[in-house]
């Protein structure tokens, strides 16, 4: 939503279509930018060397730098998500997640522009046809190959047929792009949205403010806990077809409520919440996030690799293992972030 509100801001000046469409590649360029250099560096570190940090029975990497030799260009050109297509392991899997957003910032900047001096309809019908033409295939995944995200159940490939034609959670549904379209549309929609409605947020009663909070808290708590049953036994005890509602309506609800959430702090009317989010303590956290996303793989890999034991699984064991690995992923940022 912020980043479209920008984008329609920086098209209130004089411009029109064919000067806006003049400032894409520049756009684009500085996106690459201003992106791409610490990316890469995350990428190296993972690559060339956290493999040399340790020893170990479990210190084996030969699969991941095997891949990064043959995909290190994904990354490069944000296709990651795309590239190597089903039966391959790509290089630094979590780049999926910036190779979307560079993908969406791409294909709706031009919409943008588009909807803002054509009028809002311009932009909405066509994101409105990609939202639905993805929670259409998240449910033909679901209820036509009965593709689980419950992936102890089967949503990955089994041990022995890692090449296995059957649909699977991460290749299938995890990285692509057209699973992953409906928050980022939904926010450009959200955004214009904003734009012509936004004295109603601004006015609303107290009543009206409190029926937004009850909304957006229970479609975000829906979303975060809702799976919690899925995973109290193996094979899930939650009946397939739930399995499936949940893996496509998730994240609409999950933009219904971020989005209604977001109003509420623009228009100053978060309340408590709203100062948690403001505490000027997450403001140097909020710098890091960036490099804490890059290196938290590096980290989380070199503990796990550098064990001379299984690990053993316990609630507490758990519980020490996140407050360690988030520590040091923090830290480990710092210098990433200076790099």
């Amino acid at each position: 939503i912020y980043v479209t509100v920008s984008k329609l801001s920086y098209a209130e000046k004089q411009y029109n279509l064919k000067e806006l469409f003049k400032l894409l590649p520049g756009l684009y360029i500085h996106r690459w930018l201003r992106i791409t250099p610490t990316f890469m560096v995350a990428v190296l570190l993972f690559w060339q060397l956290l493999p040399l940090f340790s020893e170990g029975p479990f210190w084996e990497f030969e699969v991941d730098i095997d891949a990064c030799e043959k995909y290190w260009w994904t990354n490069l050109l944000y296709v990651s998500n795309l590239i190597p297509w089903r039966n391959e392991s790509g290089c630094f899997n979590v780049g999926w997640y910036l190779a979307n957003d560079f993908q969406f910032a791409v294909l709706f900047s031009p919409l943008i522009f588009v909807g803002f001096l054509k009028g809002p309809k311009w932009a909405h019908w066509p994101t409105f046809a990609m939202i639905l033409a993805s929670l259409g295939f998240t449910l033909w995944l679901g209820f036509g190959k009965g593709l689980l995200f419950t992936i102890f159940d089967g949503g990955l490939p089994s041990p022995g047929n890692p090449s296995s034609n059957a649909y699977v959670y991460f290749p299938d549904y995890y990285f692509r792009p057209w699973t992953r379209i409906v928050p980022y549309a939904g926010g450009v929609m959200a955004a214009f949205f904003w734009k012509s409605h936004s004295n109603y947020f601004k006015n609303m009663t107290h009543k009206a403010n409190c029926l937004v909070t009850i909304i957006w808290s229970f479609l975000l708590f829906v979303c975060v806990y809702g799976t919690y049953w899925a995973y109290q036994d193996v094979p899930s005890p939650i009946p397939k077809w739930l399995n499936y509602m949940y893996m496509t309506f998730s994240k609409p609800a999950w933009t219904v409520g971020l989005t209604a959430l977001t109003f509420q702090c623009i228009a100053r009317k978060g309340g408590p919440v709203q100062s948690l989010l403001e505490w000027n303590f997450f403001a140097p956290l909020a710098r890091l996030s960036f490099c804490a996303y890059l290196i938290h793989p590096t980290i989380i890999y070199w503990y796990y690799k550098a064990s001379y034991i299984p690990l053993r699984f316990s609630e507490i064991n758990f519980a020490f293992l996140f407050c360690g690995a988030t520590l040091g992923t923090f830290a480990a940022s710092i210098a990433l972030y200076l790099a």
